[in-house]
């Protein structure tokens, strides 16, 4: 085995045509991620113009620029009108910059805190984290699965239809008259998707 700790032998499972056309580097995790959840914590931090932070491997100027437009956008941070580039926090960023998940969802949540719906954002904003439950299996044009979902379906769109299909899945839980795992398969879903979402809830 070669690795950092000694020395070994590397056994590369591709050809060496193929080798040579990777990168020298993995390209930096900041230039691949989204960066408001960065810039909104950089802001917390008090370092109010993020666009001149000393980063290590600086992202683009135009990536930053539209992650500071959507903050804006989101209403976490209002422009500065004393110092040019500087942003501050609202007191809805201030909020954001505490909570572990993406700036959206965490918006979610806080409203739904202050409008009283918090049971219902928490399963879509759980929902909206995971994988999709639903699932096709063979034959993506089977009518079948579409019936599946279809009967869950919303007019307000995917995130409330993910939570009729959680709403009745927890019905057939609680009822305790069928497997919960067959009602799911028979609707094509994927109940380890169900659970995830009933675990994020619970954190």
């Amino acid at each position: 085995r070669a690795g950092r700790t000694g020395p070994g032998v590397c056994y590369r499972l591709y050809s060496n045509k193929k080798m040579d056309r990777f990168i020298p580097y993995s390209v930096p995790e900041i230039q691949r991620i989204p960066l408001e959840p960065i810039l909104l914590q950089l802001i917390a931090l008090r370092i109010y113009s993020p666009a001149n932070f000393q980063f290590i491997e600086r992202p683009a100027t135009e990536r930053m620029d539209v992650a500071l437009l959507n903050l804006e956008q989101c209403q976490a941070v209002v422009r500065s009108y004393d110092m040019e580039d500087a942003y501050y926090l609202t007191p809805l960023g201030s909020v954001l910059s505490q909570l572990p998940v993406d700036i959206p969802i965490g918006k979610m949540l806080v409203l739904a805190s202050i409008f009283h719906l918090v049971d219902a954002v928490l399963v879509i904003a759980s929902a909206m984290t995971v994988q999709s439950p639903f699932v096709i299996r063979g034959n993506s044009s089977d009518p079948a699965s579409q019936t599946g979902r279809h009967m869950f379906d919303s007019p307000h769109g995917d995130p409330f239809t993910l939570m009729n299909a959680y709403d009745e899945w927890i019905k057939v839980k609680a009822d305790r008259k069928q497997s919960s795992r067959k009602w799911a398969r028979r609707h094509y879903l994927e109940e380890q998707r169900l659970y995830e979402i009933t675990k994020l809830q619970q954190q």
